[in-house]
């Protein structure tokens, strides 16, 4: 499991678009747990604000790992000192320095050649880079400010003359371009050199990717690509090759693969929810494009063997939020060692990534995570660590009679942390402990490899009625244990809740509408089951206590499914107005007017057929056509006096009464039936 380490920074990123991940269940023997530390310390009257860009180094020589971070809402680098561990000191006024207006990123490097690490920041707003130069005891100087081109938001650090002195290379978000500034010694920087490349670069990262001894640039642009400029070893680069990637490319990590010695990249791509794979060929290009799925809105990539296997992996971290609100999923791909990869796999989070390094903080050999968290003001520490997940979470039994056993049932414990995890004991425990029995155990004591499992079988076995409860407890030796299952012995149940949609009629509260007659009132009903997850039957939804002229209507059905847990459907109550009465009344009567009509035509009409058969010609005729003109009369005066005794509206007849009405929603199980009281005023 991963211990979560938030070093803060005020953030506020763009909102992306939160998907669904796509993610398999199974543990890769990895996981990261978090602990956050602010970047913040209104205390001492300075704070950092929207970290951007995090980097990793010593930077006062005492052999514990360092962060610095850039604070973009308030223009300045916040610098967290390292305890033993994988901890960091508490900030002071020390922890804070300026540079140029709002910085997106930030890299370390010795660049005056004084053996002290220094800070360079990609100042978006400012379209410059501060370079900071370091004391050698984690305090920095002024910074001094070079311009580059329109809005850089990537910074990197190179020898692109070789002439030993650090130079810098930024990627300019408005100019498809990347500024290069040779360094000139002591820390200072020749003009800007520019270079166009496609896209709108958002990161820049340096290498030699042609193996030529000369280090070229990789820059990620959006919307979806990536130019590699090749040096030429005297601080000036060819015309950039182009080669496409996922959508909304916003992060770039380079690494080796496929063990060919040759340099390979990965990108992380937020619009849809990708990790582009580019497998270099030698000589600066790549092959094709491979796409592979991550959790949703990925904003950060990072290369590294998280698993310790020898074959490189890469991790990318999310923006989606989980149910809970918190930071998103960090998605793993361990590699195969060819190039391809493994499923993808769910390996902690909690951090809104605003940038990210891979490095081992508490010196246990294993690679840790530490991630800028913008919205939450600071920088996540993500540490490797044992993880245990019992499966189900609860378990739940039919009642039964005293002094008899259930069947039982099995519950399934992962180690699915980074390394092995010791199960010393499991027990149940609860008001109701003796009402339940672990029939089979097979998980203590036992010490149980990452990636793997064991099993438990727990039955009811009630020695008295009623309803029960207990816990089954899991002891281990993990991160955050123990571990417990909840058990019920209950009947299934289920709960009725709505909400009422909003809009146009107004809404008075979740149950509760304001409507004028002839208008629709919709509320969103959530069936729930109680009082564990899942509910085996399904409930029949119908309305009760209309008034006149009211319906009720449910989609997409009538029929909640709550097997799988709570599930939502749409109720509307539809009124009819005073006019849509009046024309339905009408509609209904207009069989009464036909029928009257018939009823004063049809005696005429028997009376001229009888006066017609006086005449000896047609007195055959009329003999045949009486018995029709009688039928005639007699069925008029049927349908007539039928119509007049229904219940069809009459003429003028008004809508849904006006005041408030108590619509009873009514959900329906077997024997089980629960009620909801919607209220519905009609103006």
């Amino acid at each position: 499991m991963t211990t979560k380490t938030t070093v803060k920074a005020f953030v506020t990123p763009a909102l992306f678009l939160v998907l669904t991940p796509v993610l398999v269940s199974q543990s890769p023997g990895v996981w990261f747990s978090g602990t956050g530390y602010t970047v913040y310390n209104d205390a001492v009257g300075v704070y950092g604000d929207t970290p951007y860009g995090v980097v990793v180094a010593d930077f006062n020589g005492d052999g514990k790992l360092d962060l610095a971070t850039a604070t973009s809402l308030t223009d300045n680098v916040t610098v967290f000192l390292g305890n033993s561990g994988g901890s960091f000191r508490a900030l002071t006024a020390t922890s804070f320095f300026a540079t140029g207006t709002r910085p997106q990123w930030i890299v370390a490097g010795d660049l005056n050649k004084d053996g002290n690490l220094d800070l360079a920041t990609a100042n978006a707003d400012a379209s410059t880079v501060s370079v900071l130069l370091g004391n050698g005891d984690g305090t920095f100087g002024t910074h001094a400010d070079f311009v580059t081109a329109a809005r850089p938001e990537g910074v990197a650090v190179g020898d692109f003359n070789r002439d030993g002195i650090p130079d810098l290379v930024t990627a300019n978000a408005s100019g498809s371009s990347i500024s290069v500034l040779l360094g000139q010694g002591g820390g200072l920087f020749a003009p800007r050199v520019d270079f166009t490349t496609g896209g709108s670069p958002v990161q820049v990262v340096v290498a030699d990717f042609n193996s030529d001894g000369n280090e070229d640039a990789a820059v990620g642009a959006s919307p979806a690509g990536v130019s590699i400029l090749l040096g030429r070893g005297d601080g000036t680069f060819g015309a950039y090759t182009w080669f496409s990637t996922g959508s909304g490319l916003s992060s770039l990590a380079i690494g080796d693969f496929n063990g060919d010695g040759v340099l390979d990249l990965v990108t992380a791509n937020r619009q849809d929810s990708s990790a582009s794979i580019l497998i270099g060929t030698g000589d600066g290009r790549f092959g094709a494009t491979s796409d592979l799925p991550t959790a949703a809105t990925p904003l950060q990539v990072v290369a590294a063997d998280v698993n310790g296997d020898g074959r490189l992996d890469f991790l990318t971290a999310s923006a989606g939020r989980d149910l809970l609100g918190d930071g998103g999923p960090l998605t793993l791909y361990l590699g195969r060692g060819d190039g391809t990869f493994g499923d993808p796999f769910a390996v902690g989070g909690g951090a809104f990534p605003t940038g990210i390094a891979a490095v081992d903080f508490n010196a246990d050999g294993r690679v840790d995570l530490a991630i800028a968290d913008g919205p939450n003001d600071g920088v996540d520490v993500f540490l490797q660590s044992a993880h245990v997940t019992p499966n189900p979470a609860s378990l739940r039994f039919d009642l039964r009679p005293p002094q008899t056993t259930s069947a039982p049932q099995i519950v399934t414990v992962q180690s699915n942390g980074s390394f092995a995890v010791g199960i010393s004991s499991v027990v149940l425990a609860g008001v109701d402990h003796d009402q339940f029995a672990i029939t089979a155990d097979g998980c203590s004591p036992v010490r149980l490899p990452a990636g793997s499992s064991c099993k438990m079988e727990v039955a009811f076995a009630p020695a008295a009625d009623g309803y029960k409860s207990a816990f089954m407890v899991v002891h281990h030796d993990a991160p955050g244990g123990p571990d417990s299952v909840a058990l019920f012995a209950s009947p299934a149940d289920f709960t009725l809740a709505a909400t009422c949609q909003g809009g146009n009629p107004p809404c008075d509260g979740n149950t509760r509408a304001t409507i004028t007659a002839g208008q629709s009132v919709s509320f969103n009903v959530l069936g729930t089951p109680t009082p564990v997850p899942h509910y085996p039957s399904p409930v029949s939804l119908d309305c009760l206590n209309l008034p006149s002229g009211t319906s009720c209507a449910f989609s997409p059905s009538s029929t909640l499914d709550l097997n799988a847990g709570p599930q939502t459907i749409t109720l509307t109550i539809k009124t009819l107005g005073p006019s849509g009465a009046a024309r339905a009344a009408v509609g209904a009567n207009l069989g009464t007017y036909v029928y009257a009509l018939w009823l004063g035509v049809s005696p005429i009409a028997l009376f001229g057929l009888r006066w017609a058969g006086r005449h000896r010609k047609e007195r055959r005729s009329v003999q045949f056509l009486a018995p029709f003109g009688i039928l005639l009369v007699v069925s008029s005066w049927l349908l007539a006096c039928g119509d007049s005794l229904g219940s069809s509206p009459r003429p003028g007849q008004s809508g849904t009464p006006s005041g408030a009405h108590t619509v009873i929603l009514r959900g329906t199980a077997g024997t089980q039936e629960h009620t909801l009281n919607m209220i519905v005023v009609v103006r």
